[in-house]
């Protein structure tokens, strides 16, 4: 396996057990802490009133969209058929994965409750 490899194997899992315990807390919050019937716009707002949740919900998006990405390219590199075009799929993936982060990066960053 070359360090390409080995860096990219180990990212997708570190960032996978992660990935578990982020989407863990989010459960625990969302279902059992706020409960699903009192979830509204108004509640999120609130939430996101707090830098914290801010940050994790930025961590989360950050280390899912780190996540898929990595294995969308180990799945292409795998893909012997587009070893032709496999610098063009691989910008997609990247400019995609990173267009999506800076979106809701965005989302998260300018989030003003008062306006709407």
């Amino acid at each position: 396996m070359s360090m390409k490899g080995t860096t990219s194997w180990w990212l997708q899992r570190v960032s996978g057990i992660l990935l578990l315990v982020f989407v863990g807390i989010h459960f625990v919050d969302v279902h059992f802490v706020i409960g699903v019937e009192n979830l509204s716009f108004e509640r999120v707002a609130q939430k996101w009133n707090l830098v914290g949740w801010r940050i994790f919900d930025a961590c989360t998006l950050g280390l899912g969209m780190l996540h898929g990405c990595n294995g969308v390219i180990s799945v292409l590199d795998d893909f012997k058929a587009l070893r032709p075009h496999r610098k063009k799929w691989l910008a997609g993936v990247r400019i995609l994965g990173i267009s999506v982060t800076l979106l809701g990066a965005w989302v998260l960053i300018t989030f003003q409750p008062e306006i709407i």
